[in-house]
């Protein structure tokens, strides 16, 4: 029940996790290179995240930069976990949006 339901959760966030994580370093190595490519990443990625509404670019940041679970993050920004995976979804799509448009 709930722990094959929890353990099935992990495994597939840390898939999708990985799977990003390839597609961004792949995508990064393959369009910049050299020392001047890691910054204009980095610079991306904070642009990206100006864009974001400043709750949703916490929650971004608590569970994807410092790797928080949810329950730690709504408890951390005093939010419900509900709120969490609310803001979370909204702030990936869009950051979605957003690289759908640059990417055009």
């Amino acid at each position: 029940g709930i722990a094959r339901n929890h353990g099935a959760n992990a495994w597939r966030r840390s898939a999708s996790r990985a799977r990003g994580k390839d597609l961004l370093e792949a995508d990064a190595t393959r369009a910049l290179s050299g020392p001047e490519g890691s910054l204009i990443a980095d610079e991306w990625v904070r642009e990206a995240l100006d864009l974001l509404p400043p709750r949703e670019r916490e929650v971004i940041a608590c569970l994807e930069v410092l790797d928080l679970d949810v329950a730690t993050t709504a408890s951390v920004l005093e939010m419900t976990a509900v709120a969490v995976r609310v803001a979370r979804h909204r702030a990936l799509r869009r950051l979605r949006t957003h690289l759908a448009e640059t990417a055009t």
